[in-house]
C-alpha cells in the first residue's frame, strides 16, 4: 500500500505540470469560442509564451529591441529578442485585465524598418496561438 502511495505522489506533480494549452476552434458557435478563449486567458496568465519573430525577409529577427502593446495598453519597457529570434512573454493578470476575451499582443520594431522610416509590426493573439510570427509593413 505504501508503494502505491509513493508512486502516486511522484506521478501526480508531473501530470499537473503537463497541462497543455489547446487552440480554440473558430466555429459559428460564439458561446463555445468565447468560453474557450476565457479558459485560455486564464491558463496564459503567468505561463511563459515563446514567440519566434521573423524579419521582413523571412530571416530570424535576432538580438533586436521590440516594443509590445497588450490589448491596446503599451508596456513601459521594451524587450530584446534572443539569438534565435525568440521573445519570452509572461502575461500577468494586470496586463490581461484590459482584454475582453481574446488576448492581442502587437509587436513593433524600432524605426527605419519600413518605408519613410516607419517601424515594422507583427501581431499575436490567443485565438491563433501562433508561435511563429512575421514582421510586416503597414
Amino acid at each position: 500500500m505504501k508503494l502505491i502511495l509513493i508512486i502516486f505522489l511522484f506521478i501526480l506533480p508531473f501530470t499537473i505540470k503537463a497541462e497543455k494549452i489547446l487552440k480554440c476552434d473558430e466555429s459559428y458557435d460564439k458561446y463555445k469560442t468565447s468560453k474557450c478563449l476565457k479558459e485560455i486567458k486564464r491558463k496564459l496568465v503567468n505561463t511563459p509564451i515563446m514567440v519566434i519573430l521573423y524579419d521582413l525577409n523571412n530571416t530570424l529577427y535576432t538580438s533586436k529591441h521590440i516594443y509590445m502593446n497588450i490589448c491596446n495598453k503599451n508596456l513601459v519597457q521594451y524587450k530584446k529578442t534572443d539569438e534565435e529570434g525568440k521573445i519570452k512573454i509572461v502575461l500577468t493578470s494586470t496586463e490581461t485585465k484590459n482584454c475582453p476575451l481574446k488576448i492581442n499582443i502587437n509587436i513593433k520594431t524600432e524605426l527605419g524598418k519600413c518605408e519613410k522610416g516607419k517601424s515594422a509590426r507583427a501581431d499575436w493573439n490567443s485565438l491563433d496561438l501562433n508561435n511563429n510570427i512575421k514582421l510586416k509593413c503597414n
